[in-house]
């Protein structure tokens, strides 16, 4: 994935160039934020389907997925069929997997967004 800055709501090349971000760090907050589109996502289709499980072989139209889409996540959406996390099939898609984080890299990104950036202002 090609991480570019207006992905981000804060100034990322500000904070990488402060060395208290790397660009590893700016991976996995966007691997945070596909998580939690694709889990926004199948809640969604969960919803409205009776909350029945979601398998691997369902396909769903595309128009009845990309309406669920924001418009400032597209990128993300982007993101995710990139990774194999979403598939295009005929007419729709089907959900292949789930980004899981460790408890590690969810710690990090707590770290870095309730202490790093806004103790750089960011």
């Amino acid at each position: 994935m090609v991480i570019k800055p207006e992905y981000f709501s804060f100034d990322a090349k500000a904070a990488v160039k402060s060395k208290a971000v790397s660009i590893h760090d700016l991976e996995l907050i966007c691997a945070s934020d596909m998580a939690l589109l694709l889990d926004d996502i199948m809640a969604r289709i969960q919803c409205m389907n009776g909350f029945k499980e979601i398998k691997p072989d369902d396909i769903f139209r595309r128009e009845y997925i990309e309406n669920m889409i924001p418009v400032g996540k597209l990128h993300l959406f982007s993101a995710l069929k990139q990774a194999g996390c979403i598939s295009v099939c005929g007419r729709g898609y089907t959900i292949n997997r789930l980004i899981k984080l460790t408890d590690a890299e969810h710690e990090r990104i707590t770290t870095i967004v309730w202490e790093i950036l806004p103790a750089l202002g960011l």
